[in-house]
């Protein structure tokens, strides 16, 4: 059972050593700082230098507090932790009593399979010892079974069943967060206004966003706006109106159905373009990023020394694709003049277009620069779209975060697989896992909070 609960939190004495390591080598720092502080009273009392020394004695009295809070501290840790692997072995033992008693509702009588069950140290190996018995099981794995004959129907080989159960989790997750949105709604208007709109059924349709911090995150839209639905580069939804087609009734409907469903209402076909052209530069910033991230040189020294003459020699010559390729991006300042001004305040003089050229990365610039000057374009376009349109609801950017945070979280799972397999194995155990406070999969956010190294952008 040790071993299946150390599985099971991915290396409980990993976590454990850690924790100790981590505390004496604060001891020893501690220690180190006392002996220095010792010695230099020791200097001051020889040269009758008392103040000194009195003071001196002050700090190595600090350093003793310090060393007392640090050995209760790591012995707290190691209590905690002692804690959670017995609680991971009380799981253990909970999932493997569980798929004995599912043997014996299916019928299962055989002692040797019985005994398997029981010396089986994780609920996988259990499964797999009670075998194709299991036709039918409880809790989390009541679809397994049927699953698993449907797989071996269409000739497949089926996964195992904690990886289905993975699966089947984050699936699960990915449906309550696209669902998020109507949920949030909902509680923002209030219980009568939730029950008025079930009450009065206006039919919904699913819009897939393509557009900025939204991109592949579905939400529900009234299906009278469904069509004129677009999503801004930081996440607001909008409602283009400027070409609706309809009548007068119809257009006042379909903008009492955008406010209702919390949707910005937009009917200004100047304003619809001026946010289109943001979405637009935007995008071409971030493909800018991307291909000079290929052609920038180390550091200003190199640059300065010997890397600007070859990035030219490698432009001229056409032997730097990369560097050719970027000149086009020089071409974007019109669009992002565009973007910053607006189309009713536009002036694309050649010298103003200029200006704005001279903002933007060049292929001598280091990859500090390239990113500084990116960012610096990045925020004023941002401040003009906010300025438009405003900012995402609270609901909806916590669909944002949350699909960033599982953006960075499951590639840096994969980094850390490298870096550090213990710790991998406790974080992607606990991706896997359910939070025993709420019964649900436990959140990008939740897993980055507890494992600071994730937290990678």
């Amino acid at each position: 059972l040790q071993a299946g609960a150390l599985q099971h939190t991915g290396s409980g004495q990993s976590v454990l050593d850690a924790k100790v390591t981590e505390g004496i080598q604060s001891l020893k720092k501690l220690t180190d700082s006392e002996a220095m502080a010792i010695s230099q009273a020791q200097i001051a009392g020889d040269n009758q230098d008392f103040q000194l020394q009195s003071k001196i004695n002050d700090q190595i009295e600090n350093i003793r507090k310090e060393k007392v809070d640090s050995i209760t501290k790591m012995n707290d840790a190691i209590v905690q932790a002692n804690k959670d692997l017995q609680t991971a072995k009380d799981k253990v033992t909970t999932d493997i009593n569980t798929v004995l008693s599912d043997y014996y509702k299916n019928g299962g009588n055989d002692p040797a399979i019985v005994d398997q069950i029981k010396g089986a140290t994780t609920q996988q190996q259990a499964i797999d010892a009670a075998g194709n018995t299991l036709k039918t099981m409880t809790g989390d794995f009541a679809d397994y079974p049927q699953y698993k004959n449907d797989a071996i129907a269409n000739g497949l080989t089926p996964i195992s069943a904690t990886d289905w159960l993975a699966k089947k989790q984050k699936s699960d997750a990915a449906l309550k967060s696209s669902e998020a949105y109507g949920t949030a709604f909902a509680t923002a208007k209030g219980k009568a206004a939730g029950e008025a709109a079930s009450a009065s059924a206006i039919p919904l349709s699913p819009v897939t966003s393509d557009t900025g911090v939204t991109s592949g995150l579905t939400f529900n839209a009234p299906a009278s706006i469904a069509p004129y639905v677009n999503f801004t580069n930081n996440g607001v939804k909008y409602v283009d109106l400027s070409g609706f087609k309809g009548t007068p009734t119809e257009a006042n409907q379909a903008v009492a159905d955008a406010q209702a469903a919390g949707y910005k209402v937009i009917t200004n076909k100047n304003t619809a373009l001026d946010v289109q052209n943001i979405t637009d530069a935007m995008a071409k910033l971030a493909d800018m990023k991307a291909a000079f991230s290929t052609t920038n040189t180390g550091n200003a020294a190199e640059r300065d020394s010997y890397a600007a003459g070859l990035m030219w020699a490698g432009k001229a010559l056409q032997t730097n694709p990369d560097a050719v390729g970027t000149n086009v991006y020089q071409d974007a300042a019109l669009d992002i003049l565009k973007a910053m001004s607006g189309v009713q305040g536009f002036r694309g003089g050649a010298s103003i277009v200029q200006q704005v050229k001279d903002t933007l990365p060049q292929n001598s610039d280091t990859q500090a620069v390239i990113d500084s000057k990116i960012a610096n374009v990045e925020k004023l376009i941002g401040d003009r779209e906010t300025a438009l349109v405003g900012k995402p609801s609270a609901s909806d950017q916590a669909i944002i975060d949350e699909k960033n945070a599982e953006n960075n979280l499951t590639t840096n799972l994969q980094t850390l697989k490298t870096t550090n397999p213990s710790l991998y194995q406790v974080a992607s155990t606990m991706y896997t896992s359910n939070n025993p406070a709420t019964g649900q999969p436990y959140s990008a956010s939740d897993i980055l909070q507890a494992f600071p190294e994730l937290n990678i952008k």
